[in-house]
């Protein structure tokens, strides 16, 4: 068992209960049996191995689902920095066609910088320009999207992440033409 005082694994437990710790942290609790390293580090550490054989030590980092309960094993995980991120209480949600995102996550989707998306909605932007990854501009973007799909399917750009490209595309042309 890693009690080393500099790994990893121990600093995230010595950083929760820090957290926890303090006066003003949102009143976030920390379950009983967590007090203990040694049962954290019995309830956690094997989901935190394998999540770091798939995402990096760097990009895993102990993630509550519901940010409205404290720090116990039915309300953690692991996760990564971007999961992580768009669980958070002061995140931005949008509805768009019927879907219900972060602002970060509809930014990624249709390609354009959060800050951007943030700028154009704050303008009073309507959702669908706000959307369209080439903004106000009168450009047919579902032809345009369809055209960059015809593009990757011929392996016009090579091969290197063709196939995330792909599903990107495929699901931006999706969201566009609804």
């Amino acid at each position: 068992m890693e009690k080393h005082k500099y790994g990893r694994f121990y600093k995230i437990w010595s950083g929760m209960r820090n957290r926890v710790g303090k006066k003003n942290y949102n009143k976030i609790s920390l379950c009983l049996r967590w007090y203990k390293y040694e049962l954290f580090y019995k309830d956690m550490f094997l989901p935190y191995g394998e999540h770091i054989k798939i995402h990096g030590e760097k990009n895993t980092t102990i993630d509550r689902i519901d940010n409205l309960k404290g720090y116990s094993p039915k309300n953690c995980r692991w996760a990564t920095m971007y999961v992580q991120g768009n669980n958070r209480r002061s995140n931005v949600f949008i509805e768009y066609r019927g879907e219900s995102k972060t602002l970060s996550q509809w930014a990624r989707i249709v390609g354009i910088s959060r800050q951007n998306l943030f700028k154009r909605l704050k303008s009073s932007w309507p959702i669908d320009e706000a959307l369209n990854p080439l903004g106000r501009k009168g450009r047919n973007t579902p032809t345009l999207v369809s055209d960059l799909l015809e593009d990757v399917y011929v392996n016009k750009f090579g091969t290197k992440n063709r196939s995330e490209l792909i599903s990107k595309l495929e699901t931006l042309r999706n969201l566009l033409s609804k």
